[in-house]
């Protein structure tokens, strides 16, 4: 339920609501092993990310996971991925959870490829801004994301010199072993809207320009109107609003970490008009987009 979300802005944050915060030892990456910390951790976890990214690997669930309200409940192992402000919640309280698996967090600062969240989120088809698919995986594939999350969680532990250098060569695999096999997983999708919306944010977040709705409906031959219902019952936000947090989200991104004038921008994120693309910034961010890279630039 909405009211027991537990906002959690950093992993610290996030270390100290699960009575793990003496485990810390990196402010941009974090590791959790079932087995080894579970006697620490509560029975129910139910929070939503602002600044991190979460991978968890599950075998044999007998554990309730659910992302943004989307459940998963099976014996299968599986994958899920989390992105900044998207909701988990993990409920470990029934009858024989003897969970095997790995959590890990890791905020943009802790990658070396990748200086933004929006960025991650682009590059990778399993981190979307809306709609994450909890993946389920083949014993073979678990077996060899375990021996990886094993090897991270060791050096973790010990943490020796060059140690964390060593993690993040770990992630980076990971994280791009996933994406060679994305299209291969089996999805735990419920129903043809999530399926949908699963695809819609992959269409928009790899396009160049972000189009209108009808456009990307044509490309997954459904109405816009189709399109547009199955996203806001995935989601609780219609097709066009899912665009237009895309596009800001990919302004803000370029505004912050690029040098590209608003001029560029406002072409690269879909405006042919600079006063539009201005217009649409101070309608959705609440300033100007040189106020806003100002404001940045300041607090940075």
């Amino acid at each position: 339920m909405e009211e027991n979300i537990e906002q959690v802005a950093s992993i610290k944050n996030l270390l100290e609501r699960i009575n793990l915060d003496k485990e810390q030892k990196n402010d941009f990456f974090h590791i959790i092993h079932y087995g080894e910390d579970k006697h620490k951790l509560p029975k129910q976890i139910n929070l939503r990310s602002e600044h991190f990214f979460e991978v968890t690997l599950v075998k044999n669930s007998s554990t309730d996971v659910s992302i943004d309200g989307t459940s998963v409940n099976s014996d299968k192992d599986l994958l899920t991925f989390l992105s900044p402000g998207q909701t988990i919640r993990i409920n470990r309280e029934r009858e024989g959870d003897e969970k095997e698996g790995f959590i890990l967090f890791f905020t943009v600062d802790f990658l070396p490829f990748s200086s933004t969240i929006y960025s991650v989120i682009q590059h990778f088809p399993y981190f979307n801004m809306h709609f994450s698919p909890v993946y389920f995986i083949t014993p073979e594939q678990s077996a060899y994301f375990f021996e990886i999350m094993n090897k991270i969680y060791s050096k973790f532990k010990n943490t020796k010199k060059e140690d964390m250098e060593i993690i993040k060569s770990y992630l980076h695999i990971l994280l791009l072993e996933f994406k060679q096999l994305s299209d291969e997983l089996v999805i735990a999708s419920h129903s043809r809207a999530e399926e949908l919306t699963y695809k819609f944010e992959n269409l928009l977040k790899q396009a160049e320009k972000k189009s209108l709705v009808r456009e990307y409906a044509d490309q997954l031959n459904v109405s816009s109107v189709y399109l547009s219902e199955c996203v806001k019952a995935t989601t609780g936000k219609p097709a066009k609003k899912i665009i237009t947090e895309y596009k800001l989200r990919e302004a803000k991104s370029l505004l912050n970490f690029s040098e590209k004038n608003v001029d560029e921008i406002a072409e690269i994120v879909g405006f042919e008009d600079r006063s539009n693309f201005i217009n649409f910034f101070k309608k959705n961010a609440g300033m100007s987009p040189n106020k806003f890279r100002k404001a940045s630039l300041g607090a940075h």
